[in-house]
């Protein structure tokens, strides 16, 4: 038995819109990498080598890192523009 939720209903769907009014705009940041590579080591002690380069530490577990590092929770954090 489908549930009647008041969005799947087309007679109410100017009510969300009278909801709305006052409510602070929200614009979704493209989040996507603009570019990724894949590299290629010899050895471990390239890849460690790498890893200082780059300030990120590398394991052989690693299987991908945005660069560059950003501090934890900067893309969590709300901002009031008032």
């Amino acid at each position: 038995m489908k549930e009647d939720f008041k969005f799947d209903n087309p007679d109410d769907e100017h009510d969300w819109k009278k909801e709305w009014i006052g409510m602070p705009e929200f614009i979704q940041m493209d989040k996507e990498s603009k570019k990724s590579v894949i590299v290629h080591f010899e050895n471990w002690d390239d890849m460690k080598a790498f890893g200082i380069l780059v300030g990120r530490e590398i394991t052989p577990n690693t299987k991908s890192f945005f660069f560059p590092v950003k501090p934890k929770g900067t893309s969590k954090m709300y901002k009031d523009e008032a």
